[in-house]
């Protein structure tokens, strides 16, 4: 520790008082600035975003031309979204679907198109559509 307090001496003894105190604003500015220039790469760390170290690399090489810096930040605060999965529902190894049958009144429609078409005679009409109508 002493070595460290002598050596700082030492070099802060070419240093007049003034010029001291201007340095302590140099460097206490300096620190702020830095902290500045790096937020981008804080939040990216921060937030655990995948391309942090991304991020970081722009940020340290390019973010002192302020566009990069902007657009550094923005990626930061921006994490991508996950994909959206869509799960399809695998074949089942059961019997195949039964194919439904046309309702009811649709059959019956057609019976009556038929009979209006004179395709159907009045006989057959009434058979079929008994037919249709005991099937309930």
């Amino acid at each position: 520790m002493n070595l460290i307090n002598e050596t700082t001496l030492g070099l802060l003894a070419f240093i007049s008082e003034e010029d001291q105190g201007g340095i302590a604003v140099l460097l206490f500015f300096g620190l702020i600035i830095a902290v500045v220039y790096f937020i981008p790469t804080g939040v990216a760390f921060a937030t655990g975003h995948p391309h942090a170290l991304m991020i970081a690399v722009a940020n340290t090489l390019f973010g002192w031309t302020l566009l990069v810096w902007i657009v550094a930040l923005v990626w930061a605060c921006n994490k991508p979204r996950p994909p959206i999965v869509i799960n399809q529902a695998a074949p089942s190894s059961g019997p195949p679907p039964v194919p439904l049958r046309p309702s009811l009144e649709r059959e019956l429609e057609m019976l009556e198109s038929l009979k209006a078409r004179q395709l159907v005679t009045d006989d057959e009409y009434k058979t079929r559509r008994q037919k249709l109508l005991s099937s309930l």
